[in-house]
């Protein structure tokens, strides 16, 4: 955890990335969830 949080500007940007993506991927997979 710690060498992610020293490369903050990368760390935040593909955390932001990875969330966004999960995000849609959950939306979009909902019906097909349910």
């Amino acid at each position: 955890m710690n060498s992610i949080s020293a490369t903050s500007g990368e760390g935040k940007k593909r955390q932001k990335v990875l969330f966004s993506f999960f995000f849609f991927l959950k939306y979009w997979l909902y019906p097909f969830l349910k």
